[in-house]
């Protein structure tokens, strides 16, 4: 599973992904999305809907309701994002987040992998993710349920954490953001991919401050990520791939 939410009047909506096959003739198999629904505490499931985009793959992908009753959800490797006003029954078209036209990217940018979607107290739609240009520890946002997204560059989110490979959050009482994520790529004891849990605060500007995030302190006892470096989660993506 991609993701787990808790739908309307009790029941459980579950986000996966898989390879659609066969692919019509001339086309090329695509990785797609899949919304399952339970309405009985996940004893028994049911397929809501199955959907995807006909070019470009959908997978891993993050679900979140949005200030106004829809649902939305962003996916790797493309940043396509596609919103459902029927709870997951029928889709918008997807449209990527993100550019990246005219990159050595274009081909496969692989960003957007899985992270988190969240909404803060003012129904800012705040997204965490990595890979691509834009490395690890991403944040994109939105002041309008999805519809415009505010990003560091046309390519990538701003980032919070060089080392938050697949990061996940969650909104703190005081509106800030709590992130954390898999710091790799070190060698240890354990092997040349070890491992390390990394974790950021953070708040989303005001509007009238302008445009990015502000870094915010964590109390306790913490020490600097290990001997980093950036991007290597995608190396062990590869390593683990074969």
């Amino acid at each position: 599973p991609c993701s787990l939410t808790e739908g309307r009047e009790g029941s459980l909506l579950m986000l996966i992904d898989g390879h659609a096959e066969p692919a019509a003739e001339g086309k090329e198999a695509r990785w797609v999305m899949a919304l399952l629904r339970s309405t009985d505490r996940g004893e028994s499931w049911e397929t809501r809907s199955i959907f995807g985009d006909s070019e470009r793959d959908m997978e891993e992908g993050h679900l979140v309701y949005l200030p106004d009753g829809r649902v939305g959800t962003a996916s790797r490797p493309w940043s396509l994002w596609a919103t459902s006003d029927d709870e997951g029954l029928t889709w918008s078209e997807p449209r990527a987040l993100l550019d990246f036209s005219g990159m050595d990217y274009e081909k496969h940018p692989n960003s957007a992998k899985k992270g988190d979607l969240l909404v803060t107290g003012d129904g800012t739609v705040v997204l965490l993710t990595c890979g691509g240009p834009g490395g690890n520890g991403q944040v994109l946002y939105s002041r309008d349920c999805g519809e415009t997204w505010v990003t560091a560059a046309a390519d990538r989110g701003f980032q919070a954490d060089r080392f938050a490979y697949y990061p996940s959050g969650c909104v703190l009482p005081d509106d800030s953001i709590f992130m954390v994520g898999d710091h790799q790529g070190f060698g240890n004891e354990y092997g040349p991919f070890g491992a390390e849990v990394v974790a950021t605060r953070f708040r989303i500007l005001a509007a009238e401050e302008g445009e990015g995030i502000e870094m915010l302190p964590i109390a306790g006892e913490l020490h600097e990520p290990w001997d980093a470096e950036k991007g290597a989660g995608g190396r062990a993506d590869r390593k683990l791939g074969g």
